[in-house]
């Protein structure tokens, strides 16, 4: 059978025509991709950790230990099995023999499954295939954060992802209808309850093998990556002393050329016509390849899914019915959802089935009730049900105008809002040559604030939200909602409450709200909103601040324009420095105090490389077309006490050498970030003086390399109290130099 032959068989089993959903069991080749290790790869990373650890005693870096040292070691070794292919067997051996105590175990493993590369796209496809609902209950032999970081990366469409046996007695989260469920058959590493030792691969919890025997009796169990060497797999969990006969059938995944365990054939063997082996090219180009021929096809959620602790949103509103649900809006913005996540379209039919997955519908008793957030999105009247929940606009505490209706409505009319002018009115900006006409604020700063406004609101709270709009100076957002507790530890709050926000960090506090607005476009991945404003506003001269006040269950967020110039209300002022200085390569001990500029005279950059020893000459920006080098003076070039003043005064025109932070300097230390990465950094003040010239394009040469260096304006620095010893310079440097007479 084919590669080609056992995805179309799969995907038959996959589709929602069939009553059972498939049962999937992932092994260690479904991460290989990912970089993690296969048995066999991970004994040898192991042994050799292990014998620079407590052979060696730490004093050599694994890098430094030779192949031929730690596999003699490890061949020595009594428990060692030897032969071609046999490896990966040694696997729980020297787990048992060598990783102790549970600590030094704990921290090799989580060492060897820490994921040091992007994930491979087999594991991105799965999520695909769960959040359409197509697959649901993975079990896996790993430990690695593969699989659940690939499903949580689909957080909020996908509601809840739940774990089943993460430690001791861990099933409270099982159930055999979950939208996503992830079973660790051999626990996790985190909690020490990893089951690697050989007497721990022999069986299984049995209250675990108790739970899973239903599901494994009524579903496909689909093995992908898995070589099946542990008995507690073939044996404990699908043995015959289950009593399983498997009438859904097992289908074996397995490379070409591969040769099947003993345990795998045996178990073949005693289910006959109920196990097929399907052959793959490989974990990713399976689920590639199945999440491309399934494109558009969902299965949606069963009514005796669980679902996680309701948050607000999720709560059904007990007084409302299904006629008061706007449907032809539900329809058309859920349409919207499934196109931006590929879900494929929908039909009123279908609509819902979807609302019920997505916790806009819920079950009470034997009836069906809209949930909070299906009224504050589609509500026909959501004032009956939440009178409170509106948007108050002001302009100067005045004019006060009240957006209601469903969320949605008020969306829609608050951006028509933003669009008038006594909100976001058009300004001519002084730049450097003209005037460029712009509004005040960035629109879409305005539409992250106001999404965060709607989607992080306590709805339990019976206040309006505000925006007031104070003229030629800020808008400000005010929204009822204290600061949830997951955020105490990660948000930094000052004596005024104020903090800076944290790059992908957000709690959310309404998920079913948020998973909408996602779907729809009007917000962008959790965690960027509030980062992405300061950004925005950053980038047209203006600021943007947030704050959860001291005493009062609210947050705020403020939006200032650039200043206006001279107190006009029509006119600003662009002042954002016009100097761009990228440093690359470049690295600091401290901040540099002074500033050299060398003339010298070559006639290119080869000759300068040619004749000097560029080894004495440390960092220095060198531009080839005019033959000036720059330098942070190192000592071969540059020596205080030496009395060259003349030549300084006569090189006034060509700045020759200034202290960083000086009224003429071109950059001071207060307004330079010198980091090792490409990073831009301006000037804290204009300069007093300067002669424009072309930006040039110069080298820095480093210990690292040359990269390109943007040179800004000549500007004549002051160079008071420096001096220049050419006669403590190499000769082949001062041979370089030009003469100015």
């Amino acid at each position: 059978m084919t590669h080609s032959t056992s995805v179309a068989l799969l995907r038959s089993l996959l589709t929602p025509d069939n009553d059972a959903r498939p049962t999937f069991l992932f092994g260690a080749g479904a991460s290989f991709s990912s970089g993690i290790p296969l048995a066999g790869e991970s004994v040898n990373r192991l042994a050799k950790q292990v014998y620079a650890d407590r052979v060696l005693g730490g004093k050599t870096l694994t890098e430094q230990i030779k192949v031929s040292e730690w596999t003699a070691w490890l061949q020595g070794q009594s428990w060692f099995v030897d032969g071609a292919g046999r490896l990966a067997e040694n696997f729980p051996l020297l787990i048992q023999d060598q990783l102790r105590p549970e600590a030094y175990r704990r921290n090799a493993l989580l060492g060897l499954v820490a994921l040091k590369q992007e994930l491979g796209p087999g594991y991105r496809a799965v999520a695909e295939l769960v959040l359409r609902g197509l697959a649901g209950t993975i079990l896996t032999t790993n430990f690695d954060v593969c699989l659940p970081k690939a499903l949580n990366e689909k957080l909020p469409h996908i509601r809840y992802v739940a774990e089943v046996n993460r430690g001791p007695d861990d099933f409270n989260e099982y159930n055999p209808f979950a939208r996503a469920q992830i079973v660790w058959l051999h626990g996790k590493a985190e909690q020490y309850t990893d089951r690697n030792l050989v007497s721990e691969t022999q069986t299984l919890d049995p209250e675990l093998v108790r739970k899973l025997t239903p599901l494994l009796d009524a579903t496909p169990l689909i093995v992908v990556g898995y070589r099946g060497a542990e008995p507690s797999i073939t044996k404990s969990l699908l043995g015959e002393d289950t009593g399983l006969k498997f009438r859904q059938g097992i289908y074996w995944c397995h490379r070409p050329a591969e040769t099947p365990h003993p345990n795998v054939e045996a178990l073949a063997q005693r289910l006959g016509s109920n196990f097929r082996y399907l052959e793959i090219d490989g974990f990713d180009e399976l689920f590639v390849d199945l999440n491309t021929e399934l494109a558009g096809i969902q299965r949606f959620a069963s009514a005796d899914a669980p679902m996680p602790t309701l948050q607000f949103d999720d709560e059904p509103v007990l007084n409302a019915t299904w006629a008061d649900v706007d449907t032809d809006l539900a329809l058309t913005t859920l349409r919207q959802y499934c196109t931006k996540l590929n879900r494929g379209p929908i039909d009123s039919s279908q609509l819902k089935p979807l609302m019920r997955e997505l916790g806009l519908l819920v079950r009470v008793e034997d009836d069906e009730k809209p949930s909070a957030a299906c009224i504050l999105l589609f509500g026909r009247d959501m004032g009956r049900f939440f009178s409170h929940n509106v948007i108050t606009g002001t302009v100067t505490g005045k004019k006060r105008k009240v957006f209601n209706g469903n969320l949605l409505s008020q969306y829609k009319a608050v951006l028509e809002w933003f669009d008038e002018e006594q909100v976001n009115p058009p300004i001519k900006v002084k730049v450097r040559r003209q005037h460029e006409t712009r509004k005040s604020y960035p629109d879409r700063a305005l539409i992250e604030l106001l999404v965060n406004m709607i989607v992080h609101r306590d709805f339990s709270i019976a206040r309006p939200s505000q925006i007031d709009v104070v003229p030629n100076r800020s808008i400000r957002f005010i929204n009822p909602g204290s600061r949830l507790p997951s955020a105490m530890n990660r948000l930094t709050l000052g004596p005024d409450g104020a903090f800076e926000p944290v790059p992908q960090f957000s709690e959310l506090r309404n998920r079913a709200l948020c998973d909408v607005f996602f779907g729809i476009s009007a917000m962008e991945r959790a965690g960027t909103g509030l980062t992405d404003t300061c950004e925005l506003a950053a980038e047209i001269g203006g600021a943007a601040t947030f704050a959860y006040p001291p005493g009062e269950d609210s947050f705020s967020a403020e939006l200032f324009r650039i200043e206006a110039s001279a107190g006009s209300t029509t006119v600003a002022r662009d002042t954002r420095p016009v100097g761009t200085y990228v440093l690359n390569l470049l690295s600091f001990a401290s901040t540099p105090q002074n500033l050299t500029h060398i003339p010298i005279e070559v006639t290119g950059w080869s000759e300068l490389e040619r004749k000097v020893p560029l080894e004495e000459a440390g960092t220095f920006v060198y531009e080839w077309r005019t033959g000036d080098l720059w330098s942070l003076m190192p000592e071969p070039l540059v020596k205080p006490g030496s009395n060259v003043r003349d030549l300084v005064t006569r090189l006034s025109d060509k700045p020759v050498c200034g202290e960083f932070g000086s009224s003429r300097s071109t950059c001071s230390p207060s307004a330079m970030a010198f980091r090792h990465s490409p990073v831009t950094c301006a000037p804290a003040r204009q300069p007093t003086a300067s002669n424009s010239t072309a930006t040039r394009t110069s080298k820095v040469i480093s210990s690292s390399g040359a990269v390109s260096f943007p040179k800004g304006p000549k500007r004549s620095i002051s160079a008071a109290g420096m001096s220049m010893d050419f006669s403590s310079m190499a000769p082949s440097w001062r041979s370089m130099f030009r003469k100015e007479d």
